[in-house]
């Protein structure tokens, strides 16, 4: 509606500039006025300027009415492909949930499982309980902490495996995002048949280009989500790895809330290696992290943002949406193993 009254407005006002401008009283001002300017030259000049001028107006008030429709065409197909990637979104999210619920539904964890962690080939234990955090390591000392998780509430101090909100508002709320089924499905089933997941003991850190879960490497930042979920899936060939999904992220974090404040004012130094909750390092601290949760096309990162100034304080966990592409010195990723 704004853009067809900015179209009136300029038919309506390219009108009277033309009327005035052919004016012959004011026709004989502006030539006045150009005598002052061009002095005392051929008749036809001045015409000529006048002509010039008529122009341009003409043609600036012109491009404005062509810039006007083509923004309203522009604004209403891009209202209707918002209204269907929105429905298309919000299907999938909804697909994820319920594919979530028939799978913890049919699978019921063996609770023996998550307190004795299972070790992968070319991996071994370095040190921590199964519920204080058990770490592995493999043959490149890359290491990884286990996340003991279940299919129901029980009395063991097991976390069922699932997503959830950590703030009371959240920029993103956990029910309107989705991943991609072929991955997350087989996530799914293994770490409820196997009573748990690994995910990388550090965010994910650059080592001359390689990829690696090890403390006081430069973190691997500056990378996009294409580009961080290629590196996650290829780290290994003996077991599956990934990169973070939702559900292993909330489940984490659930994992280790007990020992965190309700607000922590952690910096991030870029380095792995920062700060460790029952083994996990750099979780809680203002280096975002990417994963595979998607909304709206766009990809969804995780953390906090200290010195994002629609925050008043820092919150432990929020989710936010950027383009697959965005790419950032305070977003990286993290890993996980199953």
């Amino acid at each position: 509606m704004y853009s067809i009254k900015n179209i009136v407005y300029a038919l309506i006002i390219t009108f009277l500039i033309v009327n005035i401008i052919i004016n012959a009283e004011l026709k004989e001002k502006i030539k006045k006025f150009l005598n002052k300017k061009i002095g005392k030259s051929n008749f036809y000049i001045k015409d000529f300027v006048i002509g010039i001028i008529i122009v341009i107006i003409v043609f600036v008030i012109g491009k404005f009415i062509l810039t006007t429709v083509d923004n309203f065409k522009f604004i209403n197909t891009s209202v209707e492909s918002q209204e269907e990637i929105l429905k298309e979104s919000n299907e999938k999210a909804e697909n994820s949930r319920n594919t979530y619920k028939e799978i913890i539904s049919k699978i019921q964890t063996d609770l023996e499982k998550c307190k004795n962690p299972y070790i992968p080939e070319g991996f071994k234990y370095i040190e921590g309980k199964w519920n204080t955090g058990f770490v592995i390591e493999d043959e490149n000392k890359n290491q990884y902490v286990w996340i003991p998780c279940c299919s129901r509430k029980n009395n063991e101090g097991i976390n069922v495996l699932e997503k959830r909100n950590f703030v009371a508002s959240p920029g993103i709320s956990y029910f309107y995002c989705y991943e991609d089924d072929s991955e997350n499905i087989e996530f799914l089933k293994s770490s409820l048949e196997n009573g748990g997941f690994y995910i990388s003991r550090y965010e994910i850190g650059n080592e001359d280009g390689v990829a690696v879960s090890k403390a006081g490497v430069k973190i691997w930042n500056n990378i996009s989500f294409k580009e961080a979920k290629e590196i996650s899936n290829n780290m290994y060939t003996s077991i599956t790895s990934s990169l973070i999904n939702g559900y292993a992220y909330d489940t984490a974090f659930n994992f280790i809330v007990d020992e965190i404040e309700n607000r922590c004012e952690n910096k991030s130094t870029g380095i792995t290696g920062t700060k460790s909750y029952k083994n996990i390092y750099d979780i809680v601290d203002d280096m975002c992290e990417i994963t595979s949760e998607m909304q709206y096309n766009f990809m969804v990162f995780r953390g906090i943002i200290s010195d994002n100034k629609y925050i008043e304080d820092f919150v432990l966990d929020n989710r936010f949406s950027a383009d697959v592409e965005f790419v950032s010195e305070n977003l990286g990723f993290r890993v996980v193993l199953y």
